[in-house]
C-alpha cells in the first residue's frame, strides 16, 4: 500500500473509530509517507474522481473524455499494456488521456484528463485533489494536439515525479506544477 492510500485510508476510518485507533493510523500513514513506495500513477480514476470528471462533462455540455479511437495510438497503447520495455514497467491500465497520481508533490491524488469539445478540439485539464464533486480545473489548456501523443507519469523517471506531455517515445514536455495551477515547459534540445 503506498502513502497515498494509507491516507485515503486513515480519513475514510477516522470518523468511525476512536483517537487510539486514529493515532495508530496516522502513525502509520507518516512511516509509510516516509518510507513505503510512492503512488507514483495510475490510469483508471477512483469512484470520486470519476465522479468529479462526469460532473465536469455534464456542466460542458457536448464535451467528452478523449478516446483511444481519438489518439490513433493503438499499437503504442497495446505496447505499454503488455510488455516491458528496457526500463519502463508494464502498465496494464494505461490511457493516453488519462493519469491519476500526485501531480503536485502535496500528498494528494490529482487527476489529469483530456476531453474533445464540441468542436472537436483538444482540452487538457488538471483537477488537484483532493477531489469532491464540484471540483473545477486547476489547469485548462487548449491549445495543444493531443493526436498520436498521451499523457504519461511515474517511474524509471526521477522523483519527484512529473507529467509528461507528448508524442510516444519523445522527452515531449513537462507539465509543472506553479503555485494552484501549472504550466508546461517544452523540452529544449
Amino acid at each position: 500500500m503506498c502513502a497515498l492510500q494509507v491516507i485515503a485510508a486513515v480519513r475514510q476510518t477516522s470518523e468511525a473509530m476512536n483517537s487510539r485507533w486514529i493515532s495508530s493510523l496516522a502513525f502509520v500513514a507518516a512511516v509509510s509517507l516516509l518510507t513505503g513506495p510512492r503512488c507514483w500513477a495510475g490510469h483508471t480514476p477512483t469512484a470520486e474522481q470519476g465522479a468529479v470528471l462526469e460532473q465536469w462533462l455534464r456542466e460542458h455540455p457536448g464535451h467528452r473524455r478523449a478516446t483511444l479511437e481519438d489518439c490513433r495510438c493503438l499499437p503504442d497503447v497495446e505496447s505499454l499494456r503488455r510488455q516491458q520495455r528496457d526500463h519502463w514497467g508494464v502498465a496494464p491500465d494505461y490511457h493516453p488521456y488519462l493519469v491519476v497520481g500526485d501531480l503536485n508533490s502535496d500528498a494528494e491524488a490529482d487527476l489529469a484528463v483530456v476531453v474533445v469539445d464540441p468542436l472537436g478540439e483538444w482540452m487538457f485539464l488538471i483537477f488537484n485533489g483532493p477531489l469532491e464533486v464540484g471540483a473545477t480545473p486547476s489547469f485548462v489548456d487548449t491549445g495543444l494536439d493531443f493526436e498520436r501523443k498521451g499523457l504519461f507519469y511515474g517511474p524509471p523517471r526521477p522523483e519527484p515525479y512529473r507529467l509528461v506531455v507528448g508524442p510516444f517515445e519523445s522527452h515531449g514536455a513537462l507539465v509543472l506544477p506553479k503555485g494552484t495551477t501549472y504550466e508546461i515547459k517544452w523540452a529544449e534540445y
